[in-house]
């Protein structure tokens, strides 16, 4: 899998335009070294993990699947659409393992609420 790597700056200053264009060059020139041709395209792929890591950071991706692990009856966009509400929600990001999916399941039923059985008062089903 790949994923895009968005990188929004506010407020620019001069250091950091410069750290970002010196690490574009090394990007730059490392993507001229890795690249293959094929008929009518260059394709370039690259691990996250090592580019991160080559930074002295880590990321924890999640995609729809991890999702849908925890809601199977959400369809693929309402699974992106948990994760969009995810990325909005800084505790969301800042969780692990256990949380994550807690996390993931309390958006799923924010967004799209599962529909449960109503219950009569001695638990039988009207």
């Amino acid at each position: 899998m790949t994923y895009p790597i968005e990188i929004e700056i506010d407020k620019p200053h001069a250091e950091i335009i410069e750290e970002l264009l010196t690490d574009l060059e090394r990007h730059i020139h490392g993507i001229r070294d890795r690249w293959r041709k094929t008929a009518d395209r260059i394709v370039h792929t690259t691990d996250l993990h090592e580019l991160l890591a080559k930074q002295g950071a880590v990321a924890f991706v999640w995609d729809i699947d991890d999702v849908k692990d925890q809601r199977p009856d959400l369809s693929d966009e309402q699974a992106w659409e948990v994760l969009r509400q995810c990325r909005q929600d800084q505790y969301c990001l800042d969780r692990l393992d256990d949380v994550m999916r807690e996390m993931l399941f309390d958006a799923a039923e924010k967004l799209y609420p599962q529909r449960q059985a109503i219950q009569s008062h001695d638990g039988r089903q009207p």
